[in-house]
């Protein structure tokens, strides 16, 4: 009878494939959030998407018991009457955070020392952005999943350091 031993990896092999799995992870997840956000804000531009429905999200906050009390006033005074600038902005935003986040998925892969920077600064602003829409109870079935993602991204990028 003969005995198999199984290989023995060396720390730096293993550090590797740590690594290597986190940046596929990276990969699929932050592709997989582009395309969402992408989505989010092609159908915002193709519908015509401006002040009017600001207007509805600000009104609609402000009479909505279940939208807390200080993103109510953020609605009343902040919100409602800058919707023109807000109607321009919030497509642009998602549009913007699409892009992040595929410049995420080409730094991981290039192995770049801004990668865990980049990760930080659009998931987070991916996560405040959908925690903004939660808080006006602009609810879909979409946004928790974007935020368990976002923040899977978050935990990422905090294990790769920089």
């Amino acid at each position: 009878m003969t005995t198999v031993t199984p290989p023995v990896l060396s720390p730096s092999r293993t550090a590797s494939r740590r690594r290597r799995g986190a940046t596929v992870l990276t990969g699929v997840v932050g592709l997989t959030l582009g395309v969402l956000w992408i989505r989010e804000s092609a159908i915002k531009y193709h519908a015509g998407f401006g002040a009017a429905d600001i207007h509805l999200v600000a009104d609609g906050a402000a009479q909505n018991s279940r939208v807390p009390g200080f993103f109510q006033e953020f609605c009343a005074h902040i919100l409602g009457p800058n919707a023109g600038l807000f109607g321009y902005a919030m497509p642009a935003l998602e549009m913007g955070l699409g892009v992040g986040f595929i410049a995420v998925i080409i730094a991981a892969l290039a192995d770049s020392q801004w990668s865990a920077v980049l990760t930080r600064l659009v998931a987070g602003g991916s996560v405040f952005t959908l925690m903004t829409y939660w808080l006006s109870d602009q609810l879909i079935w979409e946004y928790p999943i974007m935020v368990l993602l976002s923040a899977c991204l978050l935990a990422t990028a905090s294990s790769r350091g920089t």
